[in-house]
């Protein structure tokens, strides 16, 4: 499926991929090992990024050598960072005030921060106006 359809669904099957990444470590973080919530879902997000950054880059956007590389990390990064200050704040919120079990928390979290991210990933992923001149 290619255009937009098939992009957005690309998106939804990479995102959720590294949702599940996050959902597993949290859960064998905390579930399992009774480590906090939080340092768990901090640490499942981190693990989720990795993977979602390759797979968004590659699979949803269809970027594939070195070209701009750096600058989609970097940019991928620094929206990943603010995103994981907003998790880690919904996540508290939700549990701690709303009460929800830590798990659905962190789904309707997921659910929350996926809904920007296509448009904000899709400019970061975009391709080079002049190719011959990407770093």
């Amino acid at each position: 499926m290619s255009g937009l359809p098939g992009r957005i669904l690309r998106f939804a099957l990479s995102g959720g991929t590294a949702a599940l990444t996050t959902l597993f470590v949290l859960y064998l973080l905390h579930g399992l090992l009774s480590a906090p919530y939080l340092a768990a879902s901090a640490i499942g997000f981190l693990a989720g990024v990795s993977i979602n950054f390759l797979l968004q880059r590659r699979v949803v956007f269809l970027r594939t050598g070195r070209a701009g590389v750096r600058r989609e990390a970097a940019t991928f990064l620094v929206v990943n960072l603010i995103a994981l200050v907003l998790n880690t704040a919904l996540l508290y919120i939700f549990v701690e005030f709303l009460h929800l079990y830590y798990l659905a928390a962190q789904v309707l979290v997921q659910v929350i921060i996926a809904a920007g991210s296509f448009l904000v990933y899709g400019f970061i992923f975009r391709a080079p106006e002049n190719p011959q001149r990407s770093v």
